[in-house]
Order: structure tokens, then sequence, then C-alpha cells
């Protein structure tokens, strides 16, 4: 089960990451610096990295910004705030945000033609003025691309024109294919050449390549772009994706909650988002899986330890090596034994601290929301559904 101890292991590195950098403002700012500071050198471990750069926004402002390490390996200088980082593909996410923020505001509608916001934008192909917004967004607009001119501004020297440029280029060129008819999935070119024919296999079409580049289109009448054509790897996706999405509405309710707590308000709230994401992280070693995903018995561990204590055993040993101090790792793992409550409903401790018992309620309400979908699924509108011996009562489906 190595991928799940390094898959678990990040997401435990990204909460001790949270917890450095989410102190409230609050907090004196040499303890936040400190706390960011130890936060980093802590990723640079794990990942390998050579330096990292890092800010904090709040209510509009940078409220604490740094950076660790050497610019280079080679090179063993100093890392300074004058060293940028190109993000690449990551300024994609801040774009369509932005973008869909204005649609938010009224001020952009994805189905309107490009044309409508950016007149000056034409090409040597009638068919460019098909294009939406929306197409651009999604990758089916049909352009061209393959193109890195203007893409990395570093001090933004020269480069203050670029977006004039660009438009340049695309008025002397013609469209790949008509607007909307493809979704074009760019990859980099793998070491493992079976992995580009499984995504062929998955019903996308080879393009070309560029460079280190590997492109594949798929017809949008034909559904999603996905990569997951067998059950076995469609699973491993929704694995890695889905435990995490169980959580976040958990995480979300924690956070509101705690907001109101008065007795250790400063810290309570990221302790107890940190349980509230890490305390069912061994449930599913806690079962044994048939190959459509279905849990069929409980394991060997799951049956001498359970969930609660596998997960309180990996909290600890990733805490020694990440070199939490062992007061917050013991907290940690107070939160994960105790959150189903009391002895009679599996948990190994009560709660002892205003966390753990906050977070046993939260784990109530999720078990009880979930019995009450199941059912509801069950109960035609109007009626009531059968008596329920997990909550020993019947409930009603208002429709």
């Amino acid at each position: 089960m190595i991928h799940l101890r390094s898959r678990w292991t990040a997401l435990f590195l990204a909460l001790v990451l949270s917890l450095s950098l989410a102190l409230p403002a609050s907090a004196a700012q040499e303890d936040r610096a400190q706390a960011a500071h130890e936060a980093a050198q802590y990723a640079m471990q794990y990942g390998g990295a050579v330096s990292v750069q890092y800010a904090l926004w709040e209510n509009g402002e940078v409220t604490l910004q740094g950076h660790d390490g050497v610019y280079s390996k080679t090179e063993n200088r100093a890392l300074t705030d004058d060293d940028l980082y190109g993000i690449g593909s990551i300024s994609k996410t801040y774009t369509a945000a932005a973008m869909m923020k204005l649609v938010e505001q009224g001020k952009v509608d994805l189905d309107e033609p490009v044309t409508a916001y950016l007149p000056d934008f034409t090409m040597a192909d009638p068919r460019y003025t098909q294009i939406t917004v929306r197409m651009l967004l999604n990758h089916s607009s049909g352009l061209m691309g393959g193109t890195t001119n203007d893409a990395f501004l570093f001090g933004d020297q020269g480069n203050d024109d670029a977006p004039s440029r660009l438009l340049e280029r695309l008025a002397g060129q013609t469209l790949q294919a008509e607007p909307g008819a493809y979704s074009v999935r760019l990859e980099i070119d793998p070491w493992d050449k079976h992995y580009l024919s499984f995504i062929e296999e998955a019903g996308a079409e080879y393009v070309g390549r560029m460079l280190q580049w590997v492109y594949f289109r798929k017809k949008l009448t034909d559904g999603p772009f996905g990569l997951f054509s067998d059950i076995d790897s469609r699973l491993r996706h929704l694995e890695r994706v889905g435990n995490p999405l169980l959580v976040l509405g958990l995480a979300n309710l924690a956070i509101g909650i705690t907001n109101s707590i008065q007795a250790n308000a400063e810290y309570a709230w990221i302790n107890l988002l940190c349980a509230t994401l890490l305390h069912d992280m061994a449930k599913e070693r806690e079962f044994v899986f048939s190959q459509l995903g279905l849990a069929t018995d409980y394991s060997v561990k799951g049956q001498l330890l359970g969930h609660l204590v596998m997960g309180a055993q990996e909290a600890a040993e990733t805490a020694q090596r990440l070199g939490v101090p062992e007061e917050k790792s013991v907290l940690l793992q107070h939160l994960i034994l105790s959150h189903h409550g009391e002895p009679e409903f599996g948990a190994a401790v009560r709660p002892m601290c205003i966390e753990a018992e906050l977070l046993s309620y939260l784990d109530l309400i999720d078990s009880r929301m979930e019995i009450y979908t199941e059912n509801l699924e069950n109960t035609p509108a109007g009626t009531f559904s059968g008596k329920i011996y997990a909550i020993d009562k019947k409930i009603y489906n208002h429709g």
C-alpha cells in the first residue's frame, strides 16, 4: 500500500502547511513567519525541491511572504525576492476563475462570440466568428496553437504588448477544425509509451507532437474527454479524487462552527480542520474490495485494529517523519481515535477536548445524512419509508 501511504503523507504535509500559514492574523507576526519558514522546509524535503517562494493573501492584501532554499544547486546562490518562477499552465486556472467572475457579474456571456469582446480579433478563416468564450475555456475553439511566443513574461521587459502581438499572429492563421467540434488535450510525452496507446483506446484521436508535447482531440458529441476506459483505472481515479471530496463538506462545516468558538478560537478551527480531513484516512484499508469497488469483507488489520487505530498510527508515524511537535501529533491522534463519540459506536476513547467533541458530532451528522440520502432514493415523494433500524425510526420524503 505504498501509494496510499505516499498519498496520505502528501495530504498530511498540506495540512502542516495550513497549520503554519493559516494562523490567525492576531497571532504574533514573528510566530507566523517562523511557522511558514518551517512549513516551507517540510515541503522542500518532501518534494526534493531546491527552493520555494510563498505568500499569504488575506482580506485583499499580502500579509506574509518569504522564501527558502538556494537559487540552484550548481550556483549555490541564495534565493532572493526578485527571483521569479514560471507557473506555466497554472495560469489557466487563474484565467478561468477570473473569466467566471466576469460571468457572475453579468459582464461576459460564455456563449457570446469572442468578437463581441475583442473587436480587433480576426483570422484568415471566416469560421473564427463562431468561436465563443466557452470554446476558449474548454479547448474546443479549433485554434492552431503550437506556439510559446510571449508565453513566459519574466520581468515584463519588452513584453508589455503581448496581447496585441497574439492578435497579429492569429490574423494570419486558419482554424484546424470547426469551432466547437473537438475538445483538445495536451499531454507531456510520458516515458511509458503504453500510456499514449491507452489514451487512444479511450476514444481520443492522436493529432501530433511538438517538442515534448503530445496532442490529442476528441469529438464533443462523443462525450467528455475521459481517460478511463477500463473499470480498474476509473476506480483508481475515483479513489484518488473521491476520498478528499467526501471530507470537504465536513471541513467547511468544521470551519463555520469553530468560527463561533470563543475558547481557544485562534487554534481550535485548525486542529479540527486537520482531524476532519484525516479522521477516516485508513478506512479504505479496513476493507477488502472487489474488482467493481464493492467492499466484500473486512481486512485482517481492519478486524484486529480498525480504521481509527490504523489512522492514528499513520498520523503518528507521518508526524514523526515531518518533525511535527509531539503535542500536536498526540492531539491529532486523539481526535482520530475519538471521532465516533462513544465506545459503543466504535470510539477507542471518548472525546476529551473541544475539537474532539465537535468532530464526533460532525461525523454523526455525516453518517445520518448518508442514511437519509440512501433511504430517500427508494421512498416515493409524499410517503414514509419503512423503519430504519440504524436510526430507529422511519423518515418522510416531502418531495
